[in-house]
């Protein structure tokens, strides 16, 4: 059995959920994923990752959630992220090697038919973007600029997009969209096990970041607005009168 079935099979899967940041990776799984991947360049006699599709595809996931932090995004930064060197007998050079990944993942999102922004062959993005949100900038606290805006926005189900540099693939990608919405539901009732992401308990710091960039931010507003009224206004052009309605008080 490979191992990305492997997974499926731990959690009783007979198909894989898309996008696959609903798999909820555990950090001993994703070091297992990285020592399969990184094994098959060690590998004598036959082609790396040949036959790791899925791990490949699976992998650039769950890189760009869990270590992406800054730059252009790169395939070579993925396959840095194995921490393999080829070793001397190794027929291939790195930047072969980094395409062999690459290659291997795409076949293996061609294969789970993942969100692609146009028909076709998946890219680069595509495959990242299947893991949701890149938590080192959304998570830090040191998090400025355009995440810290997003972050903060997230906490009204205002996700903007628009200020990221995730280009237009990833504004009109459905997958990190619901990533977004799952978080955002998880931490407004406080349910760890809800978060898009493993969480062992309730103590997992991400989760307790998200609770209180919630309570603090929704404070501030607080603050700054105590109170408002809406009303419905009204004009007849016939009767020339303008009536008021209340609606609530918040």
């Amino acid at each position: 059995m490979c191992y990305f079935n492997s997974i499926l099979t731990s959690r009783n899967l007979d198909k894989c959920p898309l996008p696959l940041w609903k798999l909820k990776i555990t950090d001993q799984e994703y070091e297992d994923l990285r020592e399969t991947l990184a094994a098959d360049v060690n590998a004598r006699g036959r082609l790396p990752f040949g036959d790791k599709d899925y791990e490949a595809c699976l992998f650039f996931a769950e890189y760009w959630r869990r270590e992406y932090e800054e730059g252009a995004h790169s395939c070579k930064d993925v396959f840095d992220a194995l921490k393999v060197i080829p070793p001397m007998y190794c027929r291939y050079n790195k930047n072969e090697l980094v395409k062999m990944l690459y290659e291997a993942a795409k076949r293996g999102a061609r294969r789970l038919h993942i969100e692609t922004y146009k028909s076709g062959s998946p890219d680069l993005e595509d495959l990242l973007y299947q893991g949701g949100l890149p938590i080192k900038k959304v998570y830090s606290p040191n998090t400025t600029g355009v995440w810290e805006t997003f972050t903060t926005g997230l906490v009204f189900r205002n996700i903007g997009f628009d200020e990221l540099t995730l280009g237009i693939k990833g504004k009109g990608h459905k997958g990190i969209r619901e990533f977004c919405d799952t978080l955002c539901d998880a931490v407004d009732k406080k349910q760890y096990l809800l978060m898009p992401y493993y969480c062992e308990n309730e103590y997992d710091e991400r989760y307790l970041f998200m609770l209180k960039k919630f309570d603090v931010v929704k404070k501030r507003r607080s603050i700054s607005r105590p109170y408002s009224i809406n009303w419905e206004f009204e004009l007849s052009s016939l009767e020339q009168t303008m009536s008021v309605k209340y609606l609530n008080f918040s």
